[in-house]
Formats: C-alpha cells, structure tokens, sequence
C-alpha cells in the first residue's frame, strides 16, 4: 500500500491526556474544566493538546455507521466540545483503536478508517491517538503490525486537515523502523504506571532507541506521571527524560488538582525548551 508521509510536525507534542487520571470516567464538565485550567496555567508553557482517551464514545455507531458521543457524557457532543477546547486557545485530540473495539470495548476504527477519519475531521480534531487493542483478535494477518495503521493514516490524510498521527500499539513489531513513514509519534512500550520500576523501565528503552527519533517523528514514551503521587526525586527524573529524550510532553494527572510543587516540575522551561528544540 502506498501511503503519503504525514506533514511534518516540528516539534514533539505537549499536552495532557485523560487516561492515566480518569480512566473512561470523565463527562464534558471535567472536560471542559481541564480546557479552562490548561488554558489559564499551563498553555504559557507550551501545553496546548488536550487529549481524550478510551471511552468518550457511544458504544454504538449511528444508523450510518458513524461514531457518536456518549450522550451520558457528552450531550451537546464531540463538535460541541472541540469548539470550546478551541476558544481556550487548546487543540483537540481525541482517541480510536485500529481494531474492531476499543481496550475498553468502545467501537473501534477497523474497517471504519474513512469514516472515522472523515468524522474526526468535521469535529475539529488535532491529534489522534490509535491504540492496537483488539487487532489482535483478528483472523489474519494478526501478526501485521502496519497494515491497519497504514488504513488510518491514509484515511487522516486524506481528510485534508492539519492531524497529528500517534501510533500506540506499545513497541511490537519495532513501530520506530516504519511508524515514522505514517505517523509522528509511536510509543515504544506498554502503558507506564506512576512508580520507579516503570518509569525507569521506559526511560531505559527510550534512551537505547534515541537515535530513531529524529526532527519531527518521536519516540513516545507515554504519559508524565507528574502529579500522580509520585515522589519530588522521581518526578524531577521523569521530566528532565522525558525531555532530554524528546518524547511527546503529555500530563497524565487531574490537572485542577495538581500541587504548586509538581506544576512547578513541568514548567521547567530550561527543560521544555531542550524538549522543543
């Protein structure tokens, strides 16, 4: 399959994603509070992708076959919320899987690539993140780590709109060989927990995999775990590797609740600016 390279980004993406602290548990208030504080606290510093993961969709798809909101969480829907991300100044990420469901069992993009692209494009979307959850449930070729994400990215681009492409289908099949021909971020293991054995676990395969990042494709090495009741020393770690890596800077904490101390960690501009650079 022929798929034209991503236009480039030109430096790893900052934001905050919703994951690590919410789980498929957040509705458009929360959401819509997090654009207010990131806006007001944290865009200055150069976080500016709100991120929505894992479970903001209606388990199913319209009589079209089109994605649509949780009208639980999401009632004036994902258009709705896009537009108030962008009157914060933010922009806006949302989440799919390259298999039929999601890691949480939300409708996923296969088969469906075309139209949830198209889709995402209407809402107003920046980023996108695709996970590998359930892909691995298909017949064949289970064991083709590119071929879905080569779908995706076609679909994205060819939508017109200005995406990034985040591919997560955590390491398998050495995504930093091929993933820089379709996307600008892959991430290179499995979901990161906030303690030191993982945190450290990352940090040690994103130094030995550095060399594959290069101006505009990045090794992602998942989430900040700034803020999720990890220790000041780690925490300090984590950030200056994370930076000096020049893995995407994405918050994974509650952000309205988050300390001075731990604010104070990721605004580090010596270090953001190393990270941009």
């Amino acid at each position: 399959m022929i798929v034209p390279k991503p236009p480039p980004i030109t430096k790893p993406p900052m934001g905050w994603n919703s994951w690590t602290c919410f789980k498929t548990s957040f509705n458009d208030k929360m959401i819509k509070e997090i654009a207010d504080v990131m806006a007001s606290d944290f865009l200055d510093s150069g976080y500016e992708y709100l991120i929505i993961d894992d479970g903001w969709m209606s388990m199913d798809r319209d009589s079209e076959g089109n994605l649509q909101a949780d009208p639980e969480k999401f009632p004036l829907g994902m258009k709705d919320l896009g537009d108030y991300i962008h009157s914060k100044g933010l922009k806006f990420g949302i989440y799919t899987s390259a298999g039929r469901y999601t890691c949480e069992g939300y409708p996923g993009a296969f088969d469906f690539e075309e139209r949830d692209a198209a889709k995402f494009a209407e809402w107003g979307v920046d980023y996108v993140k695709i996970d590998w959850c359930t892909y691995k449930w298909t017949w064949w070729p289970f064991w083709n780590y590119q071929l879905r994400y080569e779908l995706m990215s076609k679909a994205i681009q060819a939508t017109g709109r200005p995406i990034v492409i985040a591919l997560c289908n955590w390491g398998f099949g050495k995504p930093w060989i091929w993933g820089r021909n379709i996307a600008h971020t892959w991430r290179v293991t499995y979901d990161i927990n906030p303690n030191k054995f993982s945190i450290y676990s990352i940090a040690a395969k994103g130094y030995k995999l550095f060399g594959y990042t290069r101006p505009g494709e990045y090794n992602d090495l998942d989430s900040l775990e700034v803020g999720n009741g990890i220790g000041t020393d780690l925490a300090k770690k984590q950030f200056y590797w994370w930076c000096t890596l020049k893995s995407p800077l994405i918050l994974g904490c509650d952000i309205r609740t988050m300390s001075n101390e731990d604010k104070a960690i990721v605004k580090n501009m010596e270090l953001i600016n190393l990270n941009q650079s």
